[in-house]
């Protein structure tokens, strides 16, 4: 997958996502990576960890995308977090999405 690919996965996963979710719509003056960003955060907060780092890393956990190793990896650092501080899973993210 390529650069604009990832991106535009990115941009079109994040405004799906906002939508479904009903979090703050994109602002005018914010990028499309901070957007993806910042929704990324909200759902992480919210519970929805693979989905979080499936938008950061700009592909499916379960995709062909060499880039899925980086996702599963995420997750896995999520979980050690999350199990270490289980505070940790409700603090990250966007208060503001």
């Amino acid at each position: 997958m390529d650069q604009t690919t990832r991106d535009e996965f990115r941009r079109s996963e994040a405004l799906a996502y906002q939508e479904h979710f009903n979090y703050v719509p994109k602002g005018d003056n914010e990028s499309d990576g901070t957007f993806a960003e910042r929704i990324a955060g909200r759902l992480r907060k919210d519970g929805h960890v693979v989905e979080a780092h499936e938008l950061t890393q700009g592909c499916r956990y379960d995709s062909d995308d060499p880039r899925r190793a980086d996702v599963t990896m995420g997750l896995m650092g999520a979980a050690a977090l999350a199990r270490e501080n289980p505070r940790w899973a409700r603090d990250s993210g966007d208060s503001r999405s």
